[in-house]
């Protein structure tokens, strides 16, 4: 607030106040009130009387001196002022005249102008003249130059700088044997007004082209004027002037700039030229100067390189038959009509023109040019009489430009004289004002000489003193508590004197101000009375009438703050001061003692603030305001003037003593305090404000530059902690000055993991202070974060960075680590041996290992003083007797302490421990509460630490959490990770709000959120050892914990946060088993998420951490697994253990084994034998499959992969969609598919990789039977695929029908694809509550028609070549496939083509928009072009179908927006049972189920008997329809996200989005179901969106859900039944209105 003030000149003024003093005389109170004086007491007092009236007679004769200077100043600055007045006055004048005359000289000159039939003063033929006088000039000082040709001539105007023109004349001549280009160069303005004053022409050789460079000319180059300087790779020539002759006369007002280049012509002059721009002198307007267009000029000087022609000699003898000119840029310049001579400004020196600004030259030049007009009209030969007209309006002009030229000098004259009579008065009034202050200083000294000697002789040193103050102060406040204390209030002193007193030296005035600080406690809240007392050393009334203006403020210098509700005042009329201050008059106080003198006071105010919850906002800010308005704050430490600033933290801290004193708080300890733990109740925090859709670690490549810098610094690095600190934090602020990148920050990050793990050298030679140490700490640590705030993108590796960190002592920490060892030596008689080494250590390099050291002697203290507890502890910390001796303070002792020593040392160390984890750990809960909540430790060498609350976060309930937290910490009890997740969500809020929720101290909230985050997670992972076989409840309650925990570590967090959300939704269901299973599908959503997460951390952080183990030379073991240590290092890491204890109890409470069989052999084949191989995918098999029977051991199957050849198995660790793609192509092949459940039963066949193994499938599916066997067993067994390929019944198809496009009503047979005819065979034939979408058709042969179409000439040719299609090609290698791909891509729709499609469309009622084509026929494409695609080629050669039988057909449908999609097989898949269908379900669009995307889809089975019914209604049938157990779900949706369509299609319509399917002669068949062996494609891309199924409908509706999928099943069983009873593979979705949509049905592949 007081930077907003003004400050008035400091001084003393001559007041009544001041002047009292020179009355008062023979003032002797001391010596009345003292017994019998000495002679020397008399001789002293004799001795100040004399120099009190001494001093007295000197103020008697200066203040009348001062008054008479006072009165002289007075009396000038009257004159002075008047006559600055008029000044001013004539000065608006001559400003008013001068445009005028402008304007009527420039009208004077351009009536000239036109009277001489010319539109400038300059026009372009005068340029030309210039330019060439000067080449005249050129060949007259050199006479033996010889073959002079002149090659062109060329003009341009001046971009910047309006009617202004250049011409450039180039000729070449030879001289001295060498051939010159040369180059004069002329500009000037159509109307010269000193734009071109001073010009410079920068110019250097160049080749032709905007972009060419410019090049030094050759040596040997001169110019005129001879003066050239270098400018960069060009040269600078200034321009010379010149002026025109007229009447005899050189006339510079109407001048021109001239410039003479001599050149040899050879270099870059050869084929190029000379490139140049103008510059003007700065403040001339526009600096550059280029042509028309702003470019630079070119000048070419190609042909002056041309050997030189004999001259055709004309009569007057010029060379001028043979130059050559630029068509349209140069023109005969015509001289004879008006030859005018130039000379340079110098030759005109001696003209009569007067000095000037230039407007009486122009004026001048304007009547000059009048005159020779009229005397060339009247010379013989001239140009005739003028017309009389214009002559007088010409004359009359120039005449009106003469008299307002006049009218302006004369005011311009008038004006300067009075300014110059102005200054002179002004320079008399500063003489004046010097020696008047100077009287004055002598009067104020003197008066303050008499009044220093009056107060001398009272014993003082000034009038008013700050004892004086005190005194008032402290009496003021008595009586304020006293007061309060008659209300019936509590009062109390502030605390000690140092806590309660606070001085200040007034800024400004001689003074001082005190401020006396109480406290009141009103109804069990408190307050803190301050008293603020300020007074003059001598009085001058300045006070007199001031008023106090205060608020509340954090700390000195920050942002005011409103004060809270119920403070009070004395005087009591305190108002609002605007903004957050309030004002309260100063009141008029007698010093005590000096109650008769009327000329000595102070002024004081009584202040009362609440407390709020104990704690204050840091301080109260308060300045003063005079009644002259002028502001008085106290001096600043370093100079200047600032708010008062009265820390109140230490009466808060008093009262909160006061207020806590039962609960014991102790020094060392925290606020925290013992009170009994309650359980802890959670609030219902709602799961989606966990989200955070930035900040995770990303994929990233190592940033080169911050690795190479992180390299080239390490050495200086290694010096000390404090040094690579430092170091940090200038790379940290590098980084954020380039954007903070992700990348940058990860190396920061990774580089300070490194330091943390003791991979790099902590000192080296080099000692330095502890405090040191923990200020370079909190610097860096402070920056971090602030990154954290102000890049939410960075989050996660900002806080990375953080952990590796210690936080940094907070005050006077630092230096303890250094003085508190030294007091536990003496305290305890531990002087010599370990602990003087160890003190050593700390004094000159402290470090994360003394927290180590210290851990390791108390665990020896409290083992009896056995130094084996002190070397097992340095044991678990990784330090050993060889990094102890490593320090450059060596510690090669071991400790030895007497059972004495041991309580002493106990209760040392163990304050001391909490000094070295404030500095060095940022991990550590304990300290970063107690940074947070507040703590105290006894003074060491006079200085105590006190650390305020976080007064916005230190809440009750927090003190509370943390208390609960600590007490059972490392005990591995639940309700302490239940305190701690708690406790972090309380936090939350302040951490997303920033810095200003965190009173400045988010650095440390922060940190008390790692360390809750770290405890947690090592809470969890003690308990884990436990969990085996226990309740699966808490299992489940711990897992929700950890993941909770997890999510508020972690940023890009929303999936894990979406499996918080499931789980938590599974473990309220009602139903046992059905929560079971929805808990199984959490978790394996959530097993996935961790995968993904430990995937994002490696991409993130270790390449980037091998780069600089590389650059550093590091050990490459422990580097690469950095990334590996990091993740066990989240909370993240006890998940998967977790995850792994509960599965067992998880899937038996679900009735779930430990296998899943997804595809079984046919009935009656035997057990499935072969060789077992680890692989990554099935599409990593090599490209011809497999020689020998193979068992293929994955970690997850994708939904568009096949089955090798030799592939008899494929087991994998996450269970595929019994229903996708990819399990159909394992039934159309034979091929046995399971998932293994069981990571421990995983891991077991991991160890079999190479053997040959045995698998038998139980009837029901839910074991697989795996053991070992001899090769011998194998025989001659043929792998799958190879002995015999089981071949396809092929539909022949028809020749092209002769149609493009055809409706539904067209289908047929041979026309198109068994997809379409089955699609038809539905229509009619299903209950109307079952929907069968709009359905059209590209036939067989439209591709081919649409080839051979003339429009598609190229393409057919291209296509031609890679297929062989002329010739009948059988197969294709993978290129020939690729390329027939790419020219089918290239289609061209046939006229025809479109207008069918559209009108089949229509006919089917299909909506249509012109924005769908392009989607559309690109659709058609790809779906064609699918035909030669690899999965095509390979499935084709299994069935062995050839290339040329394959016909494709294109079925088109519109996209029903589903809410749902299901696949439904009305035989179950894997048992066979022809009674029971079994039917799988995704949220949103299918292509998730079956293109088996992660996660697992809903699947249920029907008993179809009990369905019939309801499968033949004429209406949907409603729950009463669904009988009790017909309906069996076997599986919860997992899958982490839905694809649906976008804005497209879901628009009322307007814009259906289409699908194109494929629908070939050779799919959809009996026996064969093709299975996405080639495309279906959308007209439109669909969209993914995460998937939320703890608020899902379809599972929060138990009800819902059983009639949502009764009506499924019964509507399979209704295909079934339409289609002939026939076992059928259905497709369908569930729209968003409830409709159920039967978009595709084909013959079921059924095992047997």
């Amino acid at each position: 607030m007081a930077g907003g003030h003004s400050n008035a000149r400091a001084g003393h003024r001559i007041t009544p106040h001041s002047k009292s003093a020179l009355h008062s005389t023979n003032h002797r109170p001391d010596l009345h009130s003292c017994a019998a004086p000495s002679a020397e007491a008399q001789k002293a007092w004799g001795g100040l009387e004399d120099s009190a009236r001494t001093a007295l007679a000197a103020a008697a004769v200066l203040v009348p001196q001062m008054e008479a200077a006072a009165a002289r100043e007075a009396d000038i600055a009257i004159e002075a002022e008047a006559a600055a007045r008029v000044a001013a006055e004539l000065s608006a004048a001559a400003a008013t005249a001068r445009p005028a005359a402008e304007v009527a000289v420039a009208h004077a000159r351009a009536t000239v102008a036109a009277l001489r039939g010319r539109g400038a003063d300059v026009a372009l033929a005068d340029l030309h003249a210039l330019a060439a006088s000067q080449m005249a000039a050129w060949r007259a000082e050199h006479p033996a130059a010889t073959n002079f040709q002149e090659v062109s001539r060329e003009e341009a105007g001046l971009a910047g700088l309006p009617g202004g023109s250049l011409v450039a004349h180039t000729a070449s001549a030879t001289l001295a044997g060498r051939r010159y280009a040369l180059l004069a160069i002329a500009t000037g303005e159509a109307f010269p007004a000193g734009g071109l004053a001073g010009a410079v022409l920068h110019w250097g050789c160049a080749m032709p082209g905007p972009t060419a460079g410019w090049h030094p000319p050759p040596a040997g180059w001169h110019t005129l004027p001879p003066v050239s300087h270098p400018a960069g790779r060009a040269w600078q020539t200034p321009f010379g002037a010149y002026a025109p002759v007229i009447g005899g006369r050189a006339v510079a007002a109407i001048g021109a700039a001239a410039v003479l280049l001599q050149l040899p012509a050879e270099g870059p002059l050869a084929g190029g030229g000379v490139a140049g721009i103008v510059r003007r002198a700065p403040g001339a307007g526009a600096e550059w100067l280029g042509d028309a267009r702003g470019r630079d000029f070119f000048f070419s000087t190609a042909g002056c390189c041309l050997e030189p022609r004999e001259p055709a000699e004309e009569e007057d003898g010029r060379v001028g038959k043979t130059q050559k000119k630029r068509p349209g840029r140069t023109r005969e310049a015509s001289w004879e009509a008006e030859a005018r001579a130039w000379v340079a400004v110098d030759a005109a020196a001696a003209s009569p023109e007067p000095a000037g600004d230039g407007l009486v030259q122009r004026h001048n030049a304007a009547v000059l040019l009048l005159e020779a007009t009229q005397a060339q009209a009247r010379m013989p030969g001239g140009a005739g009489a003028l017309d009389e007209s214009d002559l007088e309006e010409a004359q009359a002009a120039c005449e009106a430009a003469r008299r307002a030229v006049a009218a302006a000098e004369d005011a311009a004259f008038e004006a300067a004289a009075s300014q110059a009579e102005a200054d002179r008065l002004a320079r008399d009034l500063e003489d004046e004002r010097g020696a008047a202050s100077t009287a004055r200083g002598a009067a104020e000294a003197a008066v303050r000489d008499a009044r220093g000697a009056n107060a001398r002789l009272r014993g003082r040193a000034a009038e008013v003193a700050p004892a004086d103050l005190a005194a008032v102060a402290a009496a003021r406040l008595s009586a304020w508590l006293a007061w309060a204390a008659s209300r019936g209030a509590t009062a109390h002193e502030g605390g000690t004197e140092g806590e309660r007193v606070t001085a200040f030296r007034l800024e400004g005035i001689e003074g001082d101000a005190v401020a006396h600080i109480g406290l009141v406690s009103e109804g069990g809240c408190w307050s803190a009375a301050v008293v603020l007392a300020a007074g003059q050393a001598f009085l001058d009334g300045e006070l007199e009438g001031a008023r106090l203006h205060w608020a509340l403020a954090g700390r000195p210098g920050t942002p005011w703050q409103r004060a809270p509700a119920g403070w009070a005042t004395d005087p009591a009329d305190s108002t609002e001061a605007g903004g957050c201050a309030v004002q309260t008059p100063l009141e008029r106080v007698q010093v005590p003692g000096c109650e008769a003198r009327q000329d000595i006071a102070v002024w004081a105010a009584t202040l009362q603030v609440p407390l709020e919850s104990l704690e204050a906002a840091g301080g109260l800010a308060a300045i003063i305001q005079t009644s002259s308005g002028r502001w008085l704050g106290c001096q600043a430490p370093g100079g200047g003037r600032a708010d008062f600033f009265i820390d109140l933290r230490e009466a808060a801290e008093r009262a909160l003593d006061l207020e806590e004193a039962a609960l014991g708080v102790a020094d060392g300890e925290s606020t925290t305090g013992d009170a009994p733990l309650e359980p802890v109740q959670r609030r219902p925090w709602p799961a989606d404000e966990l989200v955070l859709l930035r900040g995770g670690l990303e994929p990233c490549e190592p940033a080169d530059w911050m690795v190479s810098e992180i390299a080239s610094q390490e050495p200086k690095a290694e010096r000390s902690l404090m040094h690579r600190f430092n170091i940090a934090h200038g790379l940290l602020e590098a980084a954020v000055a380039r954007g903070c990148g992700a990348a940058e920050l990860a190396a920061l990050a990774v580089w300070l993991r490194l330091s943390a793990a003791r991979l790099l050298t902590w000192n080296r030679s080099y000692n330095v202070k502890p405090r040191e140490i923990s200020a370079a700490q909190e610097r860096l640590t402070s920056r971090l974060a602030a990154v954290v705030e102000a890049e939410p993108g960075a989050r996660d590796v900002a806080r990375l960075a953080l952990a590796a960190v210690g936080r940094g002592g907070r005050g006077d920490a630092g230096q303890r680590v250094r003085d508190e060892i030294l007091a536990i030596q003496q305290k305890n008689a531990a002087k010599g041996g370990m602990m003087e080494e160890w003190h050593q250590k700390l004094h000159n390099n402290t470090s994360p290992d003394d927290v180590e050291i210290c851990e390791a002697l108390l665990a020896m203290l409290r083992g009896g003083c056995d130094p084996a507890g002190y070397w097992a502890r340095l044991e678990e910390a990784g330090i050993d007797a060889a990094r102890l001796a490593s320090y450059d303070r060596a510690i090669r002792s071991e400790p030895r302490f007497t059972v004495e020593q041991a309580p002493g040392l106990l209760r040392d160390l163990s304050a001391y421990l909490v000094t070295l984890k404030a500095v060095h750990s940022g991990m550590d809960l304990q300290s970063a509460a107690a940074a947070v909540l507040g703590y105290r430790q006894a003074p060491v060498k006079g200085k105590g630490i006190e650390v305020p609350p976080v007064r916005e976060v230190a809440t009750e309930r927090l003190r509370t959490l943390l208390r609960s937290a600590l007490s059972v910490q490392g005990n591995g009890a639940a309700s302490a990770v239940e305190a701690m997740v708690e406790a972090r969500r309380e936090l939350r809020p302040a951490l997303q709000q920033g810095s200003a929720a965190c009173g400045g101290r988010l650095r440390d909230v922060l940190y008390l959120d790692i360390a809750l985050e770290g405890a947690a997670r090592a809470a969890l992972e003690g308990m884990l050892g436990g969990l085996e076989g226990g309740d699966l409840g808490a299992t489940l309650a711990l897992l929700a914990l950890g993941l909770e925990n997890t999510c508020l570590s972690l940023g890009s967090n929303r999936e894990l946060v979406l499996c918080l959300k499931d789980l938590q939704a599974a473990m309220a269901e009602g139903c046992a088993r059905t929560s079971a299973l929805r808990s199984a599908a959490a978790a394996e959503r959530l097993g996935r998420a961790l995968g993904a997460l430990g995937a994002r951390y490696t991409a993130g952080l270790q390449p980037t951490a091998d780069a600089l183990g590389r650059a550093l030379g590091l050990p490459l073991t422990p580097v690469a697994a950095l990334s590996e240590e990091v993740v066990r290092g989240t909370p993240a890491a006890p998940l998967a253990q977790l995850l792994r204890a509960a599965g067992p109890a998880l899937r038996a409470a679900a009735g779930l084994g430990a296998w899943e069989l997804v595809a079984r052999p046919p009935a009656g084949c035997p057990p499935v034998v072969g060789r077992l191989v680890e692989a990554d995918s099935l599409a990593a098999a090599p490209a011809r499959g497999y020689g020998e029977p193979t068992v293929l051991l994955l970690t997850r199957v994708g939904g568009e992969e096949d089955v090798p050849q030799g592939c008899v198995a494929v087991v994998a660790a996450e269970a595929p969609d019994v229903l996708s793609h990819a399990a159909v192509r394992a039934r159309n092949v034979g091929a046995l598919m399971a998932a293994c459940l069981s990571p421990q039963r995983f891991a077991e066949l991991q160890t079999l990789a190479g053997f040959f193994v045995r698998l038998t499938p139980s009837q029901d599916g839910s074991e697989l039977a795996v053991e070992a066997v001899d090769a011998a067993e194998v025989g001659g067994a043929a792998p799958s695929g190879e002995a015999a390929p089981a071949l396809v019944r092929v539909v022949p198809a028809q020749r092209w029908c002769g149609r493009y496009a055809l409706a539904s009503g067209r289908f047929a047979p041979g026309v198109v694809g068994a997809k379409s005819l089955n699609t038809q065979a539905l229509q009619g034939r299903l209950p109307p509550w079952i929907c069968l979408p709009p359905s059209a058709a590209l036939p067989f042969g439209a591709l081919e028609a649409a080839l051979a179409h003339e429009c598609n000439e190229d393409v057919k040719a291209d296509y031609v070549r890679a297929a062989g299609f002329a010739a009948g090609a059988d197969a294709l290698d993978a290129d020939a496939r690729g390329a027939v791909r790419a020219a089918v891509l290239r289609l061209r729709p046939p006229p025809a083509l479109r207008s069918e499609l559209l009108y089949a469309l229509a006919s089917e009622g299909i909506p249509w928009d012109e924005q769908l084509w392009e989607g559309t026929w690109a659709a058609a494409k790809r779906v064609w072009a699918s035909k030669w695609g690899e999965r095509a080629a390979c499935g084709m050669r299994a069935a062995g179908v050839a290339p040329r039988d394959l016909h494709m057909a294109v079925l088109c449908q519109r996209v029903v927006p589903a809410r749902y999609a299901f696949v439904a097989h009305t035989v179950h898949p894997t048992t066979g049972d022809a009674g029971t269908a079994y039917v799988e379900l995704v949220r949103g669009l299918g292509e998730t189920l079956v293109g088996n995307a992660p996660g697992g889809a809903l699947r249920f089975t029907a008993d179809k008997a009990r369905l019939a019914g309801a499968a033949a209604a004429r209406t949907a049938p409603t729950a009463a329809d669904i009988p009790k157990g017909a309906i069996q779900v076997v599986g919860y949706l997992s899958k982490s996200a839905a694809l649906v369509l976008g804005d497209a299609g879901t628009r009322g319509g307007v814009e259906p989005v289409l699908i194109m399917r494929s629908d070939s002669n050779v799919e959809d068949l009996v026996g064969f179901a093709g299975a996405g062996l080639f495309d279906s494609v959308q007209s439109a891309a669909a969209v993914e969106e995460a998937v939320d199924y703890s608020v899902e409908p379809l599972l929060c509706d138990s009800e819902l859900l059983r009639v949502t999928l009764g009506r499924i099943a019964a509507a399979s069983v209704a295909v079934e039944a339409a289609l002939g009873a026939a076992p059928q593979d259905i497709e369908g979705v569930v729209s968003e209105d409830g409709e159920l949509f039967v978009v595709q049905s084909r013959p079921q592949v059924v095992i047997g």
